[in-house]
């Protein structure tokens, strides 16, 4: 499961909320040129009602100015 991965560095992002607002959310920075949509784990429902929860992870970028 490429979510759950642990032996690469990633950035994580997380978004939780109403569904339709998570899918918003993806568009807009989509449209932002953050991520692509397809990038997002299935928008899943999580305990209380009505919410859910979506994850993005990345591979890490190198630094360019540390190098790291």
């Amino acid at each position: 499961n490429p979510f759950l991965d642990g032996d690469n560095p990633a950035n994580r992002m997380i978004l939780m909320g109403t569904p339709q607002w998570i899918r918003s959310v993806i568009r807009r920075l989509h449209c932002l040129g953050v991520a692509e949509v397809s990038h997002w784990s299935p928008v899943l429902p999580v305990g209380k009602s009505g919410e859910a929860m979506s994850l993005l992870k990345r591979p890490r970028r190198k630094n360019v100015i540390s190098g790291k």
